[in-house]
């Protein structure tokens, strides 16, 4: 899931020990001294400076003082799962802007504000996409925003990106006074289960939240623990770095499966795969593997130790392998596989094609009512369309003579129907081309929940016509 498997950083347990003797003493209890240590560390004065019991907790401050009632509060999705929950908590309303894929689609975040807006939320790296914003994408983004809308960087898993590939957002900010970052302890540092992170802001964007700090505290253990990690950041960075040596090695071997994994800047894989998606979660659960699907869009994959890691990719390979289905003879094929949808498979032409191998059928996912195989006498082409979840009707056209070239297309949600198209003998190699993706705004159901229509994952809130 979230955790950091590797070892707790040197000098955490002791000082969680020796500051447990006295839990009964309130010591510092608005974590001053842990807050002017951080700005020490980043080099700023301690009033733009807030911290609290984790990021989570930090972005609840943050929108209940700067959004509410009667406003808007703009987010990517797929990202993180409990943005809508938050931005409900303080009133106001999540407007959900889907990704371009697994990637953030800036120009549409930009073009959801509105005069209701207050706050742009922004995940990088994204969770649970994986994706990455840079430094000039984010400045150009600042550019297209009004002044009225604050922009909150969450960096929950920056130290597991690859170094100078991330916005330095704290560079932004010091220019900046729309601009926010929330950072967390618990992901590269190790102390999920102690809640500790930070947020830096403009002092006129800080100190609104400063009236809540008394009743979002960094307990004493949890300061203890993260003023020792600070003094340990040589190995932390060590550690994450190994932590995306192997995030990087287990989607190596997904790719292997064909899988369409794409690159990650956190310390899990995103892995969309349709109709897929439930069942691979479960047959993982089944032998003892937690992962977690998201929005119905794909599969979050944390990254464990090298041993669960290794676990995994047997699993999955032997899942991949019993979902593969194979239908006749297959002599001149290929699919492609997209995040959401497939919207093109173009197939090289074979020379000669026997009528007894003139079908290919791909993979399809949970389940494939197959096909009926129909002759025809002057019918040389051949298109099979697949499902992620059922294929309703197929029809394969086949020759006495030839059949030179196939078309196989697969789609992440439903096919109803798989038609023959047939030129004159012989024939090239025929494509299929995708139908035009449209989204629209609407009233969306809750994350767990997918319309099979739909273009792509349903966002939990109001979603954005751009």
């Amino acid at each position: 899931m979230n955790e950091n498997h590797s070892p707790l950083l040197p000098g955490v347990a002791q000082a969680v020990r020796e500051v447990g003797e006295r839990a009964n003493l309130t010591l510092d209890p608005l974590a001053t001294g842990l807050t002017e240590e951080l700005a020490d560390r980043l080099g700023l004065s301690a009033d733009r400076v807030v911290t609290g019991p984790g990021s989570g907790a930090l972005l609840q401050m943050f929108l209940s003082t700067h959004a509410g009632p009667g406003t808007e509060v703009v987010h990517a999705w797929p990202s993180f799962e409990m943005y809508p929950l938050l931005i409900r908590n303080s009133g106001a309303e999540p407007v959900a802007v889907r990704s371009d894929g697994p990637r953030h689609d800036l120009a549409a975040l930009a073009g959801a504000v509105t005069d209701r807006t207050r706050v742009v939320l922004l995940c990088n790296p994204d969770n649970p996409t994986g994706d990455v914003v840079g430094h000039d994408q984010l400045a150009e983004f600042l550019t297209a925003l009004p002044p009225h809308v604050l922009v909150l960087v969450d960096e929950a898993y920056r130290e597991f990106a690859e170094p100078g590939t991330l916005a330095d957002a704290l560079a932004l900010a010091a220019d900046d006074e729309r601009v926010a970052v929330v950072r967390t302890f618990s992901k590269s540092h190790g102390l999920l289960g102690l809640r500790v992170g930070y947020l830096v802001a403009p002092p006129s964007v800080a100190a609104p939240l400063r009236s809540l700090t008394p009743f979002f505290r960094v307990s004493t253990p949890a300061q203890a623990a993260a003023s020792a990690a600070l003094r340990a950041e040589d190995r932390m960075r060590e550690q994450c770095a190994e932590v995306a040596r192997e995030r990087d090695r287990v989607r190596s071997g997904l790719l292997d499966l064909g899988w369409p994994v794409p690159p990650s800047g956190g310390n899990f894989l995103w892995v969309p795969l349709g109709a897929r998606n439930q069942a691979l979660v479960d047959h993982l659960a089944a032998h003892g593997v937690v992962v977690r699907e998201i929005a119905g869009a794909g599969v979050r994959l944390g990254t464990g130790s090298p041993e669960a890691n290794d676990a995994v990719l047997a699993l999955a390979k032997e899942f991949a392998a019993a979902q593969e289905l194979a239908v006749g003879s297959v002599p001149a094929a290929s699919v492609a596989l997209a995040v959401d949808s497939v919207s093109v498979a173009s197939v090289a032409p074979a020379d000669s094609v026997s009528v007894a191998s003139a079908a290919s059928v791909a993979s399809a996912v949970d389940s494939v009512s197959v096909a009926s195989v129909a002759p025809a006498n002057t019918e040389p082409a051949v298109t099979v369309a697949l499902a992620a979840d059922s294929v309703s009707a197929a029809t394969v056209a086949s020759t006495a003579d030839s059949v030179p070239a196939a078309t196989a297309a697969t789609a992440a949600t439903a096919a109803t129907a798989a038609t023959a198209a047939s030129t004159a003998n012989p024939a090239p190699a025929a494509t299929v081309a995708p139908a035009a993706d449209t989204a629209t705004t609407e009233a969306a159901p809750a994350p767990t929940a997918q319309d099979p229509d739909a273009p792509g994952p349903q966002p939990p809130g109001k979603e954005s016509a751009v």
